[in-house]
């Protein structure tokens, strides 16, 4: 079993939704993590945010995608 990696940290799920999507549409399995009762308490992402978690395996290709800059 692969390890999952958080790739982005958005400031609300929408956003989070849209970048799912298309990773989605690129073969690369996403998942949305967000701490927020459930969707009951929305306001708890603005602490800590709506992480989008992929394969570790598909890290290269999903910063493609999604246009985000290696770490250095």
């Amino acid at each position: 079993m692969t390890e999952l990696i958080c790739i982005q940290i958005y400031e609300n799920r929408g956003v989070a939704e849209i970048a799912k999507s298309v990773l989605e549409s690129n073969n690369i399995t996403a998942i949305i993590f967000t701490d927020d009762c459930g969707g009951m308490c929305p306001q708890f992402q603005l602490n800590k945010g709506v992480k989008l978690m992929i394969s570790e395996e598909d890290v290269e290709e999903a910063r493609k995608v999604l246009e985000i800059p290696d770490k250095e």
